[in-house]
C-alpha cells in the first residue's frame, strides 16, 4: 500500500462527511506524510506508524456519529426538554424563595413554635423516664420512709406497685419517643411530597 491508496481509503470511507471536514482530515494525513518523508522515512514506514486506514475511518465515523447525536434533532429535543425542565425548576425555586421572604415572619413563628413543642415533648419523655427509674429504684430499695421523712409526705405505696409503676412509666416514655419519630418522619415525607408536587 502506498500513500495514494492510503488516502483514497480514508477519502472513500469518509464520503458521507461534510466536504470541509473530509478535506481537513485528508490534509492532516497528507501533512503527516510530508513530515515523515522529509525525515527520511518511506511511505510504508509512515503508513505503519499511522495504522490501518480502515480503523482510522471507523474511528472518525464513530466520533462523528457521537457528535451528530449530540447536535442532532433527537439530542436537541432532549436538550430543549431538559432546558425547559431546568427553567421550570429554577422558576419554582425563585418563587419559593420570594414566598419564603414574604412569609418569613409567619414561617419563623410557626417553626419556632413547632421546635418549642418538640423540645417540650422531649423534656416530658425524659421526665417520665426519670420518674419511672425513680419508682423502680424506690420500690426495690425501699426509699419510701426516707422520702416521707424529708418531704413530710406519707407514701403508702407498696414496693412492688412502685416497680410496676416505674416499668409502666419507662414503657410510656419509649412509646412516646417512637410516636414522635413516626410523626417527624411523616411530616418530612409530607413536606417532600408537597415540594415534588409543585415542581
Amino acid at each position: 500500500m502506498n500513500k495514494e491508496e492510503f488516502l483514497n481509503i480514508i477519502a472513500n470511507g469518509l464520503s458521507d462527511f461534510p466536504a470541509s471536514e473530509r478535506s481537513e482530515i485528508l490534509y492532516d494525513y497528507e501533512q503527516r506524510f510530508s513530515t515523515g518523508l522529509s525525515q527520511g522515512k518511506t511511505e510504508q514506514e509512515i503508513i505503519n506508524e499511522l495504522g490501518d486506514p480502515h480503523s482510522i475511518v471507523k474511528h472518525y465515523i464513530d466520533t462523528y456519529s457521537t457528535r451528530f447525536r449530540k447536535k442532532g434533532s433527537y439530542e436537541d429535543t432532549n436538550y430543549q426538554s431538559n432546558t425547559s425542565v431546568k427553567s421550570k425548576s429554577t422558576g419554582f425555586w425563585v418563587l419559593a424563595i420570594i414566598l419564603l421572604l414574604i412569609l418569613s415572619p409567619v414561617i419563623l413563628g410557626v417553626g419556632f413554635g413547632i421546635l418549642g413543642l418538640v423540645v417540650a415533648f422531649v423534656a416530658i419523655c425524659f421526665a417520665i423516664g426519670v420518674v419511672g427509674v425513680g419508682f423502680i429504684v424506690s420500690g426495690l430499695l425501699g426509699f419510701n420512709q426516707i422520702i416521707s421523712h424529708f418531704s413530710n409526705v406519707d407514701i403508702n405505696i407498696p414496693g412492688s406497685a412502685q416497680v410496676l409503676l416505674g416499668i409502666g412509666s419507662i414503657c410510656l416514655c419509649i412509646l412516646l419517643i417512637i410516636g414522635m419519630i413516626f410523626v417527624i418522619k411523616g411530616s418530612l415525607f409530607l413536606i417532600k411530597q408537597i415540594i415534588n408536587f409543585f415542581r
